[in-house]
């Protein structure tokens, strides 16, 4: 069904489990494209998917986003290219119900954290990325232009990462710079005038969306603090927030303590984006179980550079009538050998007491050790080892 056209992105929440907190719900931007969550972001170069063509993509119905590196457009040039056109339009995605764009300024395939040495009032200024023409220093000023220029559905706001175990004061700067960038990114969204709210021109913040970053440091104490704070800040001004910082050395148990300690803090009507967190199918249902609604999908694209391909041979349904086939033959079983004493007692056979059903099976126990003492294998043993292969009247479903 075709989406209707808002002024603002927004995100509509569904359902979320009371138990895991898993969330379903729905993200719409301002080109009335849709994405139902979670969801996983195509990684991009300038915008295009590295393995993907334009049609391709566009065939592609469980593409819901893309992530868009701010850092790709610093090159010699050093900006977006001055053709009065957005990105979407540029890349071929203008039509309504295709895939959304995120923009941010790292990318999380390399995932280059901030190195750039300066003096100090430079360093709380800037972030230092990789580019094609080498390492730059970006200014919240530097990125807010591309963001204009670019007109995303949705950006983040800068965040400054840095490696577990960097020190005490190291990450408390980390925190108050991305918290300072969050405060920044709100003014600025904030004084976009109510006439422009929708519009796509290239000087307005209107129809962007605003995702605030949460940086989650190793003190877990802090990144709740810093989570709740963001909450109060920006919880008007943005349709999301990012958990970033993750991905750089922690261990599975913080990270997904992390995701679940922060994502508590947040409020439910915005969705929640987690960067560095996913490098495998089972840490994105992780993430998902601990909250999150979109991930990037970065380690499709490194194994992709391996060489590399995932098959994934699952039939829901399938898996459905094998899970009932199986109930069935287990009560059918278990009705069986319910009514077994009753049939030996019609019989007028005496049923066996529960401590000779114990003796048998000791018996049994001991012949077949004795059995494996002498070098000779239990009858039914030598069968199942002889081919491998399961009797012909073996329910594989009821076994399952």
């Amino acid at each position: 069904a075709k989406a209707t056209m808002t002024r603002k992105p927004q995100f509509h929440l569904i359902t979320e489990d009371a138990r895991t907190g898993a969330r379903l719900g729905s993200i719409t931007t301002s080109r009335g494209v849709t994405a139902d969550t979670p969801f996983g972001l195509v990684m991009t170069r300038k915008g295009l998917p590295s393995y993907l063509t334009p049609d391709n993509l566009k065939a592609l119905s469980e593409v819901k986003g893309l992530h868009v590196c701010a850092a790709h457009f610093f090159d010699k040039k050093g900006m977006y290219p001055k053709t009065g056109r957005n990105l979407a339009e540029l890349i071929g995605l203008a039509e309504p119900n295709s895939a959304l764009l995120l923009l941010g300024l790292r990318d999380p395939l390399t995932f280059n954290i901030n190195m750039y040495s300066g003096a100090s009032a430079v360093r709380n200024t800037m972030l230092s990325v990789d580019s094609d023409s080498g390492a730059k220093p970006i200014t919240h000023e530097m990125y807010m232009d591309v963001v204009r220029r670019t007109q995303p559905d949705l950006c983040l706001s800068l965040s400054d990462e840095v490696v577990r175990n960097c020190g005490g004061k190291r990450a408390k700067r980390a925190l108050k710079r991305t918290r300072e960038w969050l405060e920044k990114s709100v003014a600025d969204f904030s004084t976009a005038a109510t006439g422009e709210e929708g519009s796509r021109d290239n000087e307005s913040l209107g129809s962007v969306g605003l995702v605030g970053s949460i940086f989650a440091s190793d003190n877990l104490e802090d990144s709740v603090e810093h989570a709740r704070v963001a909450a109060e800040i920006a919880s008007d001004e943005v349709v999301g927030f990012a958990i970033m910082g993750l991905g750089l050395r922690e261990s599975h148990l913080a990270r997904r303590e992390a995701l679940q300690s922060i994502n508590k803090q947040l409020p439910k009507n915005q969705f929640r984006y987690s960067s560095g967190s996913a490098s495998s199918p089972l840490e994105v249902l992780q993430a998902v179980e601990c909250g999150v609604d979109v991930v990037d999908g970065s380690f499709a694209n490194q194994l992709t550079d391996c060489g590399m391909a995932m098959v994934f041979d699952l039939n829901p349904r399938k898996e459905e009538e094998g899970s009932s086939t199986g109930t069935a033959g287990t009560s059918a079983s278990a009705s069986a050998s319910a009514s077994a004493p009753a049939t030996s007692a019609a019989k007028g056979q005496k049923p066996k007491s529960a401590a000779a059903s114990a003796n048998a099976k000791k018996r049994k126990f001991a012949g077949d050790a004795s059995a494996a003492e002498t070098g000779t294998e239990p009858r039914n043993d030598a069968k199942r080892r002889e081919g491998g292969k399961p009797p012909e009247d073996f329910n594989i479903e009821a076994f399952l």
